[in-house]
């Protein structure tokens, strides 16, 4: 209630420049991440009616249930105590409820994808390790924070071709992701 900041007025230009139709990356400097938040913003704003002030309220929810799947994949990965510990984090509160930034949506998928690729590497790819890398290959596409993490998994397999696989499904997953 207190006001935003230069993201949020980004968000709107950008939800602006998707709902015309427009492609965010010729029509403003202010976007430089990967499609799947301009895609997010996009539904968002359809949502809110086109009203700034509507979108700027979901885009915040929105944050909040991406903070409360970290939490809830923190409890599982880590202990209930670290999920905790992130979730009523000042940080974080301001960060998704008044920053506006997505950074967490990101981590999310990170988070998620860890889970699901497990932490057998000795194992061939199966279609779980295959889910977890496509999953990966989202969360580079939304915000690249996690841009080494493939070259950090391909280290930790066993065998050229699985190497191979972790590190070049999800950086061509994110690259063929501006094609369109």
């Amino acid at each position: 209630m207190l006001g935003h900041n230069y993201d949020m007025e980004s968000w709107y230009v950008v939800a602006d420049i998707s709902w015309h139709g427009g492609n965010v990356y010729a029509e403003t400097d202010r976007y430089n991440y990967g499609p799947v938040w301009s895609l997010i913003l996009q539904a968002l704003d359809l949502l809110a009616g086109h009203r700034h002030e509507v979108l700027r309220y979901l885009i915040a929810g929105f944050l909040s249930l991406a903070d409360l799947g970290i939490f809830l994949l923190l409890c599982r990965l880590v202990n209930p105590l670290a999920g905790v510990l992130f979730f009523l984090n000042p940080v974080s509160i301001l960060i998704s409820g008044y920053h506006s930034q997505f950074d967490n949506v990101a981590i999310l998928l990170g988070l998620w994808s860890v889970q699901l690729l497990g932490d057998d590497f000795s194992r061939p790819m199966n279609r779980r390790k295959l889910l977890g890398l496509l999953v990966l290959s989202l969360s580079l596409m939304t915000k690249h924070l996690l841009f080494a993490f493939p070259l950090w998994l391909a280290v930790k397999q066993k065998g050229l071709a699985q190497k191979a696989i972790v590190l070049l499904l999800p950086v061509l997953c994110f690259l063929l992701s501006f094609a369109p």
